[in-house]
């Protein structure tokens, strides 16, 4: 037995003998790889990269300079896997040859860029990859190449390449344009809960309270026209549909974050022309001592109806950037000024005799400057302050009163929007962990005052026997935000890797100190706890999935707190109204998404999204009784108030597949379907019911006055095509994009509506459109850009069941109506040089 035992124990010893020689050998044939990462553009250090090689089972984390090692490396080919939290997934192939140590340097490009980037003329246009996302948010961003090739005039433009939204086809200044980056026409308050942000400051409406502008709209309590801003001086877009990150509110759809120019460069002029839009664009950046100045105007010039004379729109802007960068304090300070000057004219050449204009404009201050702590952590501080005067005048004539009058109404306002940010950011990288952590807080104010609605009762713009009248501004409080919110993203390497998101968001709306006590605040908005939840978890190195829960708010604008007085008659009684609601609550919304990821190789990537959202006490504008009725009087005057009534569920599922580059031929195809359905369960006074009404029990309703409003849904599927096709040496760009809607459905409730169609499901056939985009470069910073929109000019012309008249005696059509659903072929043409 101990025979047996000794040559166990010289058995075991001559294994682990044999195997420290294995070791000495390999060590002997192996050697050290210092890592070094940085930004591929502005050559930055990338602390906290995730760097393994999966072959080797090595992992670890690049530390404050962006410097990995990586030791033991025998000689071999090996993929080095390289995960920022803010950066693609990069994989760099090395032939390590030798024993000896070995510095690399792995440069790897932004989320917005590729490693193949050339220019046409003056703009730079960046060589495609298939690339999967990167966060967990429905994330899409725009370069100023891709505006360029849309010939884009204004912000609201690039909506046209947003995947799932309803191509137009009509680019230029001759219609308000509104952003609803995750909806469709019908919803209000899709437009309202997107934000825009420009070089880091809001562009706020919540204090727009006015009358409709020349093109029949109103958009008080609505979104930003995006005509104001335009796109010639744009360097990038960045665009989350649904709830973004923590550090972002005041907003329950999505959003949009908008960087302009601001470089050196030689000065650029752009000419545009479409059949209904010409714009000139100049654009110069230089070096003055330490600081860098950028300067650009902008006019443009649109007709709205082009057989009529005295109906033009102008838009004239002038923008001033300035950068200074401090290397021996690590501070970096920057300011945009932008001015745009609105001239919208219509003289009274129609047989209503309509004449009015809109002559005010916008100034907007942006001041922010980042101060950076060593490597790891740095200060972000933001001011802005944005004001509006509106001068608007509208004239019509008035008919239904014997001779009839020549209707007017003025509108004279001073609207104001300030606030700032302050954020801290830091960089924590323990042994296999990367915290990335955000702490800050953000404040607004929104202000009117002015004469605001001027009206002459005796001659009521809105007719004879309208109730509405003047309605001063000077009294009207502000609109106050605060907002405090931390998150933290994280990036761990345990089992797999995984960027795990965790943010809160705490938002005080109209808050205010009752005799300067603490103990007495008051949030007359309300006050709102919005977790922010995400995962992007990588399960190989081709299969990814991510997911997120978000909870946000939309602040109540001033239009809808504050409502014009009315004055109602109602035989030899009459009232005076204040229709407002000074105790309005902000409304929620929540949303769930999850999706899966598969990226083949540089060629193929495909993904799918699926989301689910809620919104619930959204603003709702119920119809009161001026006097509560006693027995059935019809025709009793009415009047409406905003309350937190309305909800909406939505869900939705999109799958995308991008092909990459291939011989500079790329395409992606992305299809959308989208349900949404949304009503109030409050009922609403009616002031002449429908006596065929029916309750519950079946019988006649004994109570026809206050009556259920019922809901309504939506439902579309879209499928978005486009192929881009880039030849580098030729200075050659060309650009396909399709949109085919298969199918598109619509219901609408309304218990007491009578005929063939009431409360049936509303069906229109498919439809599709085809755009063809084109640049050139015809010389050194010079080139020419063509497109033509809807080229098979289909306008969908389509006659709709439910508006045919039909004679079920005679068994004939009465009548038929029909609806275009696509604009008529349209093109334009744009040149660019540099002098």
């Amino acid at each position: 037995m101990k025979e047996f035992t000794r040559g166990r124990i010289h058995y075991i010893i001559l294994i682990l003998w044999i195997a420290s020689c294995s070791v000495a050998a390999y060590n002997l044939v192996a050697g050290t790889i210092q890592l070094n990462v940085q930004d591929a553009y502005q050559r930055q250090v990338l602390a906290g990269t995730l760097v393994r090689i999966r072959t080797l089972h090595l992992l670890t984390i690049t530390n404050e300079n962006g410097v990995a090692y990586l030791q033991n490396i025998p000689p071999g080919r090996y993929q080095i896997e390289c995960k920022h939290p803010e950066y693609p997934r990069f994989i760099y192939l090395f032939q390590y040859r030798s024993t000896r140590d070995t510095s690399v340097c792995v440069a790897i490009p932004p989320i917005d860029k590729s490693e193949d980037v050339f220019y046409i003329g003056g703009f730079e246009v960046a060589g495609k990859k298939a690339n999967i996302p990167v966060d967990y948010t429905a994330t899409t961003r725009f370069t100023a190449a891709d505006l360029q090739m849309l010939q884009a005039t204004n912000l609201g433009d690039v909506l046209e390449m947003i995947p799932g939204l309803r191509k137009s086809n009509r680019i230029g200044l001759d219609k308000a344009i509104y952003a609803n980056v995750q909806g469709d026409m019908y919803d209000r308050f899709g437009v309202f809960g997107t934000k825009i942000i420009v070089d880091h400051a809001p562009i706020s409406n919540n204090s727009n309270i006015s009358i409709r502008d020349l093109n029949g709209s109103n958009n008080s309590g609505y979104g930003v026209d995006l005509r104001i801003i335009p796109a010639d001086n744009i360097e990038s877009v960045e665009v989350i549909r649904g709830i973004p990150p923590a550090r972002y509110g005041d907003l329950t759809t999505g959003l949009i974050h908008v960087r302009t120019k601001i470089q050196s460069s030689r000065p650029r002029i752009k000419l545009k022309h479409n059949p209904t839009t010409r714009e000139a664009n100049y654009y110069q950046g230089f070096q003055l001592g330490q600081t860098r100045v950028a300067t650009s105007l902008n006019y443009g010039f649109s007709e709205r109806d082009i057989r009529k004379e005295g109906d033009e729109y102008h838009r004239l802007s002038a923008s001033l950037s300035l950068k200074r960068e401090m290397p021996t304090r690590n501070i970096v300070l920057q300011s945009k000024t932008f001015v745009t000057r609105l001239i919208d004219e219509e003289q009274p050449t129609d047989i209503n005799e309509k004449e009015g204009y809109d002559r005010g404009y916008r100034f907007r201050e942006n001041v922010w400057a980042e101060w950076q702590f060593g490597s790891q952590s740095k200060l972000e501080l933001t001011a802005y302050l944005h004001y509006t005067r509106t001068n608007r005048y509208r004239s019509k004539w008035v008919s239904g009163a014997h001779p009839g009058y020549r209707g007017e109404i003025r509108m004279n306002s001073h609207e104001y929007t300030t606030g700032g940010t302050i954020v801290w950011h830091g960089v924590w990288i323990q042994a296999r962990t990367v915290h990335d952590v955000d702490v800050g807080t953000e404040f607004q104010i929104d202000g009117i005052g002015g004469d605001g609605i001027v009206l002459d009762s005796t001659k009521n713009y809105y007719g004879f026997d309208s109730s509405l009248r003047s309605f001063p501004l000077q009294h009207i409080p502000s609109l106050k935000q605060i907002a405090f919110y931390v998150e933290d993203q994280w990036t761990t390497t345990y089992w797999m890797d995984a960027t795990w998101i965790i943010g809160f968001r705490y938002e005080m709306l109209g808050p205010r100190v009752n005799r300067f006590q603490l103990r007495n605040w008051e949030n007359r908005h309300g006050a709102f706890l919005c977790p922010r939840l995400g995962a992007v978890i990588h399960l190989s190195s081709h299969w990814q999935m991510r997911a997120g829960y978000g909870k946000a708010v939309k602040s109540p604008s001033l239009y809808y707190l504050y409502q014009s007085p009315q004055v109602h008659y109602f035989g030899n009684k009459h009232r005076r109204i204040q229709p407002m609601n000074r105790r309005l609550r902000a409304y929620a919304a929540t949303e769930w998404k999850i999706g899966v990821d598969y990226q083949l190789s540089r060629a193929l990537a495909a993904s799918v999204d699926l989301y689910k959202s809620r919104r619930f006490d959204a603003f709702y504008r119920r119809t009161y009784p001026v006097w509560e009725p006693t027995g059935q009087v019809i025709g009793m005057p009415t009047y409406k108030r905003w309350e937190n009534l309305s909800w909406q569920y939505a869900h939705g599922t999109e799958l995308s597949i991008d092909t990459g580059e291939w011989h500079g031929l790329s395409v992606a195809m992305i299809y959308n379907y989208r349900w949404r359905r949304w009503g109030t369960d409050t009922p609403e006074y009616e002031s002449h019911p429908v006596f065929s009404a029916i309750d519950s029990s079946g019988l006649v309703d004994l109570d026809p006055y206050w009556q259920d409003p019922g809901d309504q849904w939506h439902k579309t599927w879209s499928l978005d095509v486009r192929a881009d096709w880039r030849l580098r040496q030729a200075g050659f760009w060309l650009q396909v994009m399709a949109q085919m809607v298969p199918a598109e459905k619509f219901w609408e409730e309304d218990l007491y509506s009578q005929g063939n169609w009431s409360n049936k499901v509303k069906s229109y056939p498919a439809m599709w459109i085809l755009n063809i985009y084109l640049s050139k470069q015809i010389g050194h910073g010079t080139e020419v850009s063509f497109f033509i929109n809807n080229v098979l000019n289909d306008q969908g012309v389509y006659s709709p069941p439910w508006g045919i008249d039909y004679n079920p005696l005679s068994g004939r059509i009465v009548s038929r109506s029909y609806m275009w659903r696509k604009n008529p072929l349209f093109w334009g043409i744009e040149c660019s040089a540099r002098f």
